[in-house]
Parts: structure tokens; C-alpha cells; sequence
């Protein structure tokens, strides 16, 4: 167990005095995130599922000589649940809606570099376009309604912006947290540079 104790103390000395390097021209990074709140649905009854979502990003181009503008990908699921109760003595009923969205994106981030004495943050800024891919499922026990609400799903494309930072305990692995108007309102995950 003393072992243990000791390995473990040594991985977090050396993993703070490892000092990651800001996100540069050609560095990547993978996250994986989970996400609370959204803009995409107006479902104000509905229950929101939490988001999940994977992304990538490359420094591309660098701007005023230190900052970095970089490109991505993201791939999101978005679920709302609604269900709604009606109908008096027998003739109760009730009737429920799922909205799964698939979101896959197209991603631009601004980061800021001019934290010197911050080496281990990458705070940035950015904005994503996004196809949005609605599954709506109707489902009710009412006999005399049928098919009635059944809609045809309707795909959009939207626009999100955002604003986030990133921590890195290792030169490669780091925790990181996003606000914005988008698929979600706030979102925290991990991250792997390389």
C-alpha cells in the first residue's frame, strides 16, 4: 500500500512540474464531453437529457505572431422528453414525444496565448455550424387519436458560439469546460493534445 502511496505522489510532482505548451500551429485535440441546458429546441415542458459529444481540432493559422486559430469536428446527441397527461374519470389519457437530435459540426476556435504565466491554460473562443438531425418519436394510449401528432422529423442547420479553457495536468491530458449558445449551455469533459 506504501508503494502505491508513493507511486502515486510522484506521478502528481511530476505531472506539475511538466509544463504543457499553449495550443500552437499543428497541435490536436480530442475531447470528450458531456453537457447541460441548450438552445436547439424550444420544449419548454420537455425534459432535457443531458448532451454527450466528441471533438477534434487543429491549429491552422496563427494570428499577431503568438495566437492560434484552429479548425474541427464535432459529433453531439441532444435528447428531449415530453409528456403530457389529459382527459377526466376513465377517459384518461396521456401521450409522450422524444426529440433525439444528432448534431454534427463544423468548428472554428480562437486561441489566445498571452497567458505567459499560465502555460498549462488554452482559453479560447469560437463558433460552429451544425447540421442538427431530429428523430421525433410520438407514442399515446388514446384509441381515438391515432396517428394524429405524428410530425415529419425536421433536420436544421444552426449556428452556436462559445467560449471555453482548457487545463492540462500533463503535456497530453487535460480537463476542460465550454459556455455557450448552442447545442449546450454548459459543458465539461476531457481532453488529449498531441
Amino acid at each position: 500500500m506504501k508503494k502505491l502511496h508513493c507511486i502515486i505522489i510522484v506521478m502528481m510532482v511530476v505531472s506539475t512540474a511538466i509544463t504543457a505548451q499553449p495550443f500552437k500551429v499543428k497541435s490536436n485535440v480530442i475531447g470528450l464531453g458531456i453537457g447541460f441546458g441548450s438552445t436547439i429546441g424550444n420544449y419548454s415542458s420537455a425534459t432535457q437529457l443531458p448532451g454527450f459529444h466528441a471533438l477534434y481540432e487543429r491549429g491552422v493559422w496563427n494570428v499577431r505572431g503568438v495566437d492560434v486559430i484552429s479548425l474541427g469536428g464535432y459529433l453531439g446527441y441532444k435528447g428531449f422528453n415530453n409528456e403530457v397527461k389529459y382527459g377526466v374519470g376513465p377517459n384518461k389519457y396521456k401521450y409522450t414525444e422524444k426529440f433525439n437530435y444528432t448534431i454534427v459540426g463544423f468548428r472554428s476556435c480562437y486561441h489566445y496565448n498571452g497567458f505567459t504565466k499560465l502555460p498549462k491554460f488554452d482559453v479560447y473562443g469560437g463558433a460552429m455550424l451544425s447540421v442538427n438531425i431530429l428523430n421525433y418519436v410520438y407514442e399515446d394510449d388514446d384509441p381515438f387519436e391515432g396517428d394524429y401528432y405524428d410530425r415529419t422529423n425536421k433536420n436544421s442547420v444552426t449556428g452556436s458560439l462559445f467560449v471555453g479553457g482548457r487545463y492540462f495536468f500533463t503535456e497530453n491530458f487535460g480537463a476542460y469546460s465550454e459556455l455557450g449558445f448552442g447545442v449546450n449551455t454548459i459543458t465539461a469533459g476531457i481532453c488529449f493534445k498531441f
